[in-house]
């Protein structure tokens, strides 16, 4: 029927440019005027059997649309039943690759998680060592300077000076003068009182007290100070220097 209808198409055609071509005549032109008419009807018919045509041959060849018959075609397929199981297979492959490629993303952000907990465990891992590592050092220094009498008279100066200041100043029966500046200890010595307890004996000379008769007089004070209970024991004061 398509082939009917080409025909028919072609015929009309022409017969619209002999039309044409007669309308030149006036005394042709009724005549070309209804060949013209009858030529236009006849390609509409001409385009109707092609429709009709082709779609006989989409239904035939057992495609559901032209469209599917002509992507078919540039799969050099023929049959509307080979094309369909083509588009289903085809349809699946890139399913499949996009299940595929969507697994394959979830694996490398776990992959990455993993890798970023596993470094975050070792890095916690390292700070904790480190800081083992340092209490294990300041452990070892303390009980170093624990056993030394120097070392541990130094580190527990400040607060002997502290503890003992006032208990010193109450050892004077009138005034007191302290004749060490700011920056400068009370205390210029240190030895052990008892270095299984780790109790001190602080030792200084920058005081003057006065006497009954109005006198200065140096004085050379001690200071027991036990560090583990932050108090000073027992202090003592007399004249002279260190």
């Amino acid at each position: 029927m398509d082939i009917a209808g080409g025909l028919l198409f072609a015929i009309s055609s022409t017969a619209i440019m002999i039309a044409a071509v007669l309308a030149i005549f006036k005394s042709r032109r009724r005549g070309a005027k209804r060949l013209a008419f009858a030529s236009i009807a006849g390609m509409i018919v001409g385009i109707t059997l092609i429709a009709v045509g082709t779609g006989e041959d989409v239904t035939s060849a057992g495609f559901k649309s032209r469209s599917d018959m002509t992507a078919a075609k540039q799969e050099g397929i023929e049959r509307g039943e080979e094309w369909y199981a083509f588009a289903a297979a085809r349809e699946a492959e890139e399913a499949e690759a996009a299940a595929t490629l969507l697994r394959d993303e979830e694996e490398a952000r776990e992959a990455a998680a993993a890798a970023a907990e596993a470094a975050r465990i070792e890095e916690e891992a390292v700070a904790a060592a480190a800081a083992l590592a340092e209490a294990e050092a300041a452990r070892a220094e303390a009980e170093t300077c624990r056993s030394d009498s120097v070392c541990w008279g130094r580190e527990n100066r400040i607060n002997a000076e502290v503890r003992c200041k006032r208990h010193i100043e109450r050892l004077a029966r009138f005034d007191h003068e302290w004749t060490n500046n700011w920056l400068e200890p009370m205390f210029s010595r240190s030895s052990w009182k008892n270095q299984e307890e780790g109790v001190l004996i602080y030792y200084g000379d920058r005081l003057r007290m006065q006497n009954a008769f109005g006198a200065w007089a140096n004085v050379i004070y001690s200071c027991e100070y036990d560090p583990a209970r932050d108090a000073a024991i027992e202090v003592k004061t007399e004249q002279g220097r260190l």
